[in-house]
């Protein structure tokens, strides 16, 4: 009987990423040295593995030591390697029949994600659903499994669902394959790094569409699963994790090509000396200079990088470079490593996301082709001059998430208290500890100042957030980019506030608009036409009343305000925005103590977020009311009675209902459906679910 003394589950993909081999060793026989231990090794791919594992643990508690191992791998040759005797192997079972139509039918209700079933469903989906096309599949299946024998179904269905996708696909999911098993991938940095490295060429489509595209597809053949943060995102999938049966595949599809090169804990000190088309870097790899000067990167398209950063990285032979992705990177040196970025002549994409830089060099200038400049994240508050030099440049991204830092429970707990002592980190609620960290820590810039002719960049679609500080010069250059589709500007003041305005009327293009003014928002009513196209509105500062025009936004998809001090009819005028999905009224966004919904009120509405509403005591609603509601989150809104909430529990497709210390589910199933209700105590644990939106 195994008696487990001490119990602590330890990912290092969901924790810290940038941990090296060496360090996660560390940790884990730290973990170990308080008596009995268990240690689970799941999806174990290679003998190697188990011997680096296995000289781990002896060589630090030797061969008699009280830890029982369990591995788990889908190969038959790792079991027998790592179990040493057949007593000490189990080969599980697949399921029944029974159990395999259920999972079937329940895959996505439940979510349940068993690769066996889920590969061959995707590969189906994307067939006619006509017994001719599935025997046809199925025959193919057959033959596969016949030449191979030992790949088993999920690994055939995986590679029958490669080898059916267009040329130029095949080249985007091999790209996938470079990021860590159970990341969680942004579709906007992996979507900008294709349409950088020119994957396909649509040069009379829309980018973002095809982009869309590929990715449903990838979605409905089971290769990638969206988060569930697609619940709160409109449906639109921003963020997914790559399904490991498809990564190993199109691994080693791209390794075998010479497609990647990836540079991780397995890889051997003496590096070959042939030519990188990509080349990734891992948290994993032990830095060794030497080694990596040997690299041939003439002909190197792509670099990406996790973990700690060194020098030799950028090598001057890298003169075809098109990407440069230095997400999440440690210890970049801006006024060092930086310095010679501008003899990267042929760089698309330059990503700098959350790496602790403060300056961009004056170099930045030469990238004539460079396409995005995302700095969001990082402590660089202005632009050099040389920036208007740019003008390809599409995408401007700079400043941090407003919306998050203007909470400051999530921001604190996930951020400012990381590396602070456990003492300090307890008192999460007390102000003072709050201001003494803010002190304490560097200030990350909400926005960025950019150059007075920033003007000059009209190919601009996307540009936040700009510090406009009080400038009218800004909001006038802004007026020129007639191309931008996003904008998120802040710093706005009585003295730019009518230069605003009359931005926003020329702005024609303009699909998403996000203002912050820590004054006053009210000249916004004299717009006297705003952008036809307009789906995201973000509001932050004082209107006293909605804008007159604010009723002719039939196109608005996604609305946050706070701190507007609504009052009367502005939830009426919400309620009639017919294609409303995402509705966030935060902090002092309304001054109201009763909201109620008319029965047409926002047909289209699947989220509704109150945060922070003081004065707020009841919400009712008509029959017909919010007919599509899926979530309700409501958080520090004292006043609020939970008897009036209860008539949502009832709507026809609530999921979840979000309350402060009360999470109450609502999951539909073939069979009816059923509310449960959980309680949370306000604890530093609780705050940390919080953190996250939505549980």
């Amino acid at each position: 009987m195994l008696f487990v003394r001490r119990r602590k589950v330890y990912e290092s993909e969901t924790g810290d990423k940038n941990k090296s081999c060496d360090e996660l060793v560390t940790e884990i026989c730290q973990l170990m040295e308080d008596g009995r231990s268990l240690v689970v090794v799941d999806g174990l791919s290679a003998k190697e593995e188990w011997d680096q594992v296995k000289s781990c643990l002896q060589t630090k508690f030797g061969t008699d030591a009280s830890c029982t191992v369990i591995v788990t791998t889908t190969s038959v040759d790792v079991a027998s390697h790592c179990s040493g005797h057949s007593t000490f192997k189990l080969k599980l079972s697949p399921l029944d029949s029974a159990a395999i139509h259920q999972l079937f039918y329940q895959k996505y209700e439940n979510e349940v994600y068993a690769c066996a079933v889920c590969t061959p469903y995707g590969l189906l989906c994307t067939k006619t659903r006509t017994s001719a096309e599935w025997e046809k599949l199925l025959k193919r299946l057959d033959l596969e499994l016949e030449k191979n024998p030992d790949h088993g179904v999920a690994s055939t269905a995986a590679k029958l669902s490669y080898d059916d996708l267009p040329s130029h696909m095949k080249y985007c999911v091999q790209y996938l394959s470079i990021f860590p098993r159970r990341y969680t991938l942004m579709l906007r940095r992996l979507a900008n790094a294709w349409l950088a490295e020119t994957f396909w060429w649509n040069t009379r489509g829309d980018n973002a569409e095809e982009v869309k595209k590929i990715f449903d597809a990838l979605v409905t053949s089971s290769m990638v699963h969206p988060l569930n943060r697609v619940e709160i995102t409109s449906g639109k999938m921003n963020v997914c994790h790559i399904d490991d049966v498809f990564r190993e595949l199109w691994f080693s599809e791209a390794k075998f090509g010479g497609f990647i090169r990836i540079l991780d804990e397995h890889t051997l000190n003496n590096l070959t000396n042939t030519q990188i088309r990509h080349l990734v870097v891992t948290s994993g790899w032990a830095r060794d200079d030497d080694q990596f000067t040997k690299l041939d990167l003439s002909c190197a398209r792509s670099l990406t990088v996790s973990g700690k950063w060194s020098s030799c990285f950028i090598s001057p032979s890298m003169k075809l470079l098109r990407v440069l992705d230095l997400q999440d990177t440690k210890d970049l040196l801006e006024h060092h490593d930086l310095e010679h970025i501008g003899e990267f002549r042929h760089l698309k994409y330059l990503g700098l996301r959350n790496t602790g830089i403060a300056h961009l060099p004056n170099s930045l200038g030469k990238l004539q082709r460079l396409e995005e400049l995302d700095i969001r994240g990082t402590y660089i508050d202005k632009l050099p001059y040389t920036v208007v030099h740019l003008t390809r440049l599409c995408r401007l991204r700079g400043g941090v998430n407003i919306m998050a830092a203007c909470n400051p429970q999530p921001e604190f707990d996930s951020e400012m208290t990381r590396g602070c002592p456990g003492l300090l980190k307890d008192s999460i609620s007390s102000a003072l500890c709050m201001r003494l960290l803010s002190v304490s820590q560097r200030h990350k810039p909400y926005g960025v100042c950019v150059p007075q002719k920033i003007g000059e960049l009209k190919s601009l679609v996307t540009m936040g957030t700009i510090d406009a500080a009080g400038s009218r010069t800004v909001m006038k250059e802004i007026q020129k980019l007639t191309q931008l589709e996003k904008l998120g500007v802040m710093g706005v003041t009585e003295r730019n506030s009518k230069h605003l305005c009359t931005t926003l009327e020329r702005l024609d293009h303009l699909r998403s608009l996000m203002v912050h003014s820590d004054n006053s928002l009210m000249k916004l009513d004299t717009v006297t036409s705003p952008p036809r196209h307009l789906e995201t509105l973000k509001l932050y500062g004082n209107l006293g009343t909605l804008p007159r025009w604010f009723k002719s936004l039939h196109g608005l998809v996604n609305l946050c305000l706070r701190g507007t001090l609504l009052k009367g009819d502005a939830v009426q005028i919400i309620a009639k925005l017919p294609k409303l999905i995402i509705l966030r009224l935060l902090a002092k966004s309304l001054v109201i103590e009763e909201m109620a919904f008319q029965s047409d009120a926002l047909p289209n509405l699947e989220l509704l977020q109150l945060d922070q509403l003081e004065n707020l005591m009841s919400i009712s609603f008509q029959r017909g009311a919010v007919p599509n509601l899926e979530i309700l989150q409501v958080y520090n809104c004292n006043f609020l009675s939970k008897d009036s909430l209860r008539p949502f529990y009832d709507l026809p497709r609530i999921k979840k209902v979000l309350l402060d210390g009360m999470l109450v589910l609502k999951q539909a199933k073939r069979t009816g459906s059923h509310l449960s209700i959980l309680s949370f105590k306000y604890n530093l644990a609780s705050l940390r679910r919080r953190a996250g939106r939505p549980e």
